[in-house]
């Protein structure tokens, strides 16, 4: 496993990453300006602070499928320092949702802005993704494997 660290000072990106997907965006060249994303808790847990919009969402979704596929449980999305941006941002999301879903887990949106809220509310997304007002510090910590 390697990780991802993107030189842009704007971008920081240090979430493990197979070595396929880290080539590829390696390949790609792309940053993603103005999204800052970590993993503190891996498969468990990822924060997301910063714009999801139509040039944040390639590599946020490259990120987003890691995580569901490395965990198992629930996955907590931390939006609290995150920003909406476009159509694409709440996709991105709702993709998310579903790739866990078929993975047979939960993607739970943490500490979203009122104004998210209010945009889950008008498109009927708060039907569907599951949201809490904050993280539960259990799931802060990493837990050591069963015996």
């Amino acid at each position: 496993m390697s990780a991802v660290s993107m030189p842009d000072a704007d971008v920081e990106a240090t979430i493990p990453l197979p070595i396929p997907l880290l080539r590829a965006s390696q390949a790609s060249g792309a940053a993603v300006p103005g999204v800052l994303m970590s993993h503190p808790v891996p498969g468990g847990q990822v924060c997301i602070r910063g714009r999801l919009d139509v040039h944040t969402v390639a590599e946020v979704r490259l990120l987003l499928q890691h995580a569901v596929d490395s965990g198992s449980g629930d996955l907590l999305v931390d939006l609290a320092d995150a920003e909406i941006g476009d159509a694409t941002g709440l996709g991105v999301l709702v993709g998310a949702h579903h790739r866990a879903r078929r993975a047979g887990r939960q993607l739970v949106l943490v500490d979203v802005s009122d104004r998210l809220e209010r945009l889950l509310r008008a498109a009927r997304l708060h039907l569907v993704l599951a949201c809490r007002s904050s993280t539960p510090a259990d799931l802060l910590e990493p837990t050591s494997p069963a015996p």
